[in-house]
């Protein structure tokens, strides 16, 4: 995954379809597509999270690690 800082109370995050589809099953998080002008510069990612609260960065973290099995 790779964070986008937008703005100072929030940031983007750009994710691959295995973690799109692990969050995309929470209603805290709303997971799209990489606009086609950017989806250039975010390969191999192609999707996309906006996170605005510690709660949703967190539940990331879990989907994380949940998928690929990392410890911290």
């Amino acid at each position: 995954m790779r964070i986008w800082t937008d703005v100072n109370n929030s940031c983007l995050v750009d994710i691959n379809d295995v973690l799109a589809g692990e969050l995309s099953r929470t209603t805290q998080l709303t997971v799209e597509d990489i606009p086609a002008g950017n989806a250039r510069k975010c390969a191999p990612f192609t999707k996309r999270v906006k996170v605005e609260h510690l709660f949703q960065m967190k539940l990331i973290v879990e989907a994380v690690k949940r998928i690929y099995g990392l410890d911290s």
